[in-house]
C-alpha cells in the first residue's frame, strides 16, 4: 500500500474504503499483509499457526486491529517485527501500534 492509501487505517471509514481483510494464518507462513485497519485472522490449521511478521503498509506511525475468528488462539510471537509477544483470542480485537523507528509493532496493553 502507498502512503497515499493512508485513510483506509482510520478509525472512521466510509463505504468509500475497501472492507475488512481476511487473512489466513498458517505454519507455512507467519507473514500477514493486512491493508486496511481491521483485519480477521482465520485459519484452517489453528493447531499451528502463527504470526511473527506483518508487512507495514504505510512507512509511518499507525494502528491496525487483528481480530480472530479460529476457536483456537492465535499467537503473535517476536522474532520477525512483533515487538512484544501475544495471543489473540477468538473474536476479541487487539490494536497494536506500529512504532517506524523500531520497526516494530506493539500490541495494546491489556489488563
Amino acid at each position: 500500500m502507498s502512503d497515499l492509501d493512508y485513510q483506509n487505517l482510520s478509525p472512521v471509514q466510509s463505504k468509500q474504503q475497501p472492507t475488512p481483510t481476511r487473512v489466513a494464518a498458517t505454519a507455512a507462513n507467519d507473514t500477514i499483509s493486512p491493508n486496511t485497519r481491521l483485519t480477521v485472522i482465520t485459519s484452517s490449521n489453528s493447531a499451528s499457526k502463527t504470526i511473527r511478521t506483518i508487512v507495514p503498509y504505510v512507512t509511518g506511525y499507525h494502528e491496525i486491529v487483528l481480530m480472530g475468528t479460529d476457536a483456537s488462539p492465535t499467537p503473535l510471537v517476536t522474532g520477525g517485527n512483533i515487538g512484544v509477544a501475544y495471543t489473540i483470542v477468538q473474536n476479541r480485537p487487539v490494536v497494536l501500534f506500529y512504532d517506524p523507528v523500531l520497526a516494530l509493532y506493539y500490541p495494546m496493553a491489556v489488563s
